[in-house]
């Protein structure tokens, strides 16, 4: 009996497909009813046993032939199956019945009259979904497409490729294949002579409309495609994007608009009304770059002259464009110039006071000071735009100090707005409760401001300049629709790298743009199965290792402070090192295995270093020289007094921890009395100053710390005197924070 029952299961065993339909690394898919009939067998001994089936004429007839899918779907499986096979299988038309004879199977991609008469009905799988299912004469992957919406080619929004969404989860589900970063060197594609299908059918269906490609795009702008083809080889973002799902299917956008240098070009005379001036008569606007400007939220004038600029906009078709970002037939967004007012600078505003628009439970919630200016503001614009702009979604965005819902009454938001939330808690902190907390009460409340409508939209983090954070965090992702709830709808989640996307952390970017598609998608599942496929049966276990104690630090020492460069026991570090070291060593040289752990180890021999040059660091303490009676300082960029030769230069290290000497070290002294504090910066270079952003020159803060309780921050660009300091006049700007 025991022989019979162990010959029964090795027989089962034989039987059973090498694939798992239901794996849990991959999308959670709906299984519809199982077809009754045989398995297919696509390949037998290395031979293909079938053909690519298409029908583009449908296709041809009603789209242009930017927005076909079904030639690209079909070409995408095809060269996939060929490094999988090692035979290219052929894409023929439905039409070509002599062609066809010559194989028993068929793989049909795209709706066609052979799928029709199987009563394959992709409409039903909903916006971007899926079917894919066995038939008696092989296997169908039908998607509901641009070219299945009647209403695309009256308003073409987004191209919806479904087809191709179900090319991609059939060549992960049954072949194997995995697409993780840029470059053959970032893909899977297991080698098989034999495929056979049992009976299945499923469909599947993107949660978010909008999972954004921007970042993979900007990723290789200028030289960044360099950098990462250098370490990729040839890179084709929109084949990679489209493998990881990525799409836009929604016109919708928020961000900072109208661009105010354009603005102001259209309406010269309007400085003042267009940027604010502060009581004390500062006006924030600076003409060469974004940051520094502030629109006057606080002036109706200014909303007025806004709706009657979208107007002629929208009255000329697009033609009179006085600064307007990315408006669409229905979304209109308006947003600040990414730059803030402090508090003093405009809670003594006449309007503010008048209109008691900053009250004491403002200044209680903190961080969110001037809701009720923005929501005056909004709610003006957004009531006429309901009567002179019908149809359109005045688009807002709550950022920095306007992230809580309006206080006063008086400032209702009508049904024509919709709100893209910006916390800057997200993805990093979703495992923290106590700000979960907090935020799921902003949101809460955001609900409610709206109509008991959800918020259309969330803008999303990433760490910045810390690798061990920026290796976990996007993983997170998937957290977030579980934690809101019925307060978010499913529009888009917006991740902004914070800096670029880099490859180097891609497990963590494959699983978080996969809970884009599906929140209940199992990244832990999905990063675990890859490890020794992707890297060998030797260096894979070490990774899984190292990547499991990223994971651990960032839950222990991460997650529980506000601090963005927490320092990591110098015992974790030591088991990380050992652990990238022992991958290194057991990786077969020149191997595929051996590319790939060199370029995952890239990142980490520096973070590492910066860690634990940042642990041994000691404070210390410089002396400044204490001017005599007879000397004096005449603060006009000079700096020729003699008595500065004798005081000494205080030396400078890398911020960044590396413990790296500073190329061009500039020489810093300090002097002081009485009356004040006195410093000199010379760099030993040419000044230059050929771009107008603060954030891409050299500059240097000057920190100083009375009793160690607060701190005056003085940026001083030493490049360009326009920004933060002009020594010539002795002006200097500071900003308290607590």
């Amino acid at each position: 009996m025991k022989k019979f029952l162990l010959l029964s299961m090795l027989l089962c065993a034989c039987a059973l497909p090498g694939y798992d339909v239901e794996n849990p690394a991959l999308n959670k898919v709906k299984f519809l009813t199982t077809p009754k009939q045989a398995p297919v067998t696509l390949v037998k001994d290395g031979k293909l046993q079938f053909a690519i089936v298409v029908d583009t004429s449908s296709e041809r007839k009603k789209l242009h032939k930017y927005f076909w899918i079904i030639p690209n779907a079909a070409k995408t499986l095809a060269d996939n199956l060929e490094k999988c096979f090692g035979v290219r299988p052929e894409i023929l038309e439905y039409s070509n019945i002599a062609a066809l004879q010559k194989y028993p199977c068929r793989i049909y991609v795209g709706q066609s009259p052979v799928t029709v008469k199987y009563g394959i009905k992709p409409e039903t799988a909903g916006r971007e979904g899926f079917i894919v299912t066995t038939v008696p004469d092989g296997v169908a992957i039908v998607g509901n497409d641009s070219s299945l919406d009647p209403e695309f080619r009256k308003n073409p929004r987004r191209v919806r490729k479904a087809t191709l969404w179900g090319v991609y989860d059939f060549l992960e589900r049954f072949c194997g294949c995995r697409f993780y970063f840029p470059g053959e060197m970032g893909s899977l594609h297991p080698k098989t002579a034999n495929l056979k299908i049992s009976p299945v059918a499923y469909t599947d269906k993107p949660y978010f409309m909008n999972r954004t490609e921007e970042y993979v795009i900007w990723s290789l702008w200028g030289k960044g495609r360099a950098r990462w083809e250098k370490m990729l080889g040839p890179i084709n973002e929109v084949r990679f994007f489209e493998s990881w799902r990525l799409a836009r299917t929604s016109e919708f956008w928020a961000g900072h608009n109208p661009r105010p240098e354009r603005i102001l070009k259209a309406y010269p005379d309007k400085k003042e009304m267009i940027f604010y001036r502060a009581p004390n008569g500062n006006q924030y606007y600076n003409p060469t770059q974004h940051i520094g400007n502030y629109f006057d939220f606080t002036n109706l004038d200014l909303a007025d002259l806004f709706v009657e600029s979208l107007k002629k906009y929208y009255n000329s078709n697009g033609k009179i464009n006085e600064g307007w970002v990315c408006l669409s037939s229905e979304f209109v967004p308006i947003g600040q110039c990414d730059s803030e007012v402090p508090l003093p600078d405009m809670i003594n505003n006449p309007t503010v006071v008048k209109e008691k628009l900053i009250q004491a439970e403002h200044l209680k919630r903190g961080k969110s000071y001037y809701s009720d200016i923005y929501a005056r503001f909004y709610g003006h614009i957004a009531k006429r735009m309901k009567k002179e702009l019908p149809g359109k979604k005045l688009i807002i965005l709550p950022y920095s100090q306007y992230t809580h819902v309006p206080t006063d009454p008086r400032w209702q938001f009508p049904d024509n707005v919709e709100a893209r939330l910006c916390s800057g808690a997200l993805p990093a902190y979703t495992r923290n409760k106590k700000k979960m907390d907090a935020l799921k009460k902003s949101m809460n409340g955001w609900y409610k401001a709206l109509g008991n409508r959800p918020v259309i939209s969330l803008w999303l983090y990433n760490v910045p300049k810390n690798p061990f954070a920026r290796a976990v965090v996007p993983q997170y992702i998937c957290d977030i629709p579980k934690i809101f709830g019925k307060t978010l709808g499913n529009t888009e989640l917006f991740f902004d790298q914070y800096g670029g996307l880099e490859y180097f952390y891609y497990y963590a970017n494959y699983a978080g743009f996969r809970g884009m598609w599906n929140p209940d998608f199992d990244y832990k599942a999905a990063i675990e199965e890859h490890w020794i496929p992707f890297y060998g049966k030797e260096a894979g276990p070490e990774l899984r290792a190292f990547h499991k104690l990223l994971n651990e630090c960032y839950e222990k020492f991460h997650l529980p402070q506000d601090d963005r460069q927490p320092l990591y026991p110098i015992a974790y570090l030591n088991k990380m090192e050992a652990h990238l070291k022992k991958a290194q060593q057991v990786v077969k040289p020149g191997s595929i295995e051996a590319k790939r752990v060199a370029f995952f180890l890239t990142p980490w021999k520096d973070a590492i270093a910066s860690q634990r040059n940042r642990q041994s660091y000691n404070r210390p303490i410089y002396g400044a020289h204490q001017l005599l009676s007879s000397e004096k300082v005449t603060i006009d960029g000079k700096m020729d007094e003699p008595f500065w030769k004798k005081v000494k230069v205080i030396p400078m290290i890398d911020p960044a921890g590396s413990g790296n000497p500073r190329k061009n070290p500039p020489e810093i002294r300090l002097a002081w009395d009485k009356t004040g504090i006195y410093g000199i910066l010379r760099g030993n270079w040419k000044p230059k100053c050929d771009d107008p952003s603060i954030w891409k020159k050299l500059q240097c803060g000057i920190f100083l710390l009375p009793r160690c309780k607060k701190r005056t921050v003085f940026p001083i660009c030493d490049r360009c005197p326009r920004c933060y300091m002009e020594s010539s006049k002795g002006r200097i700007a500071g900003r308290q924070t607590a």
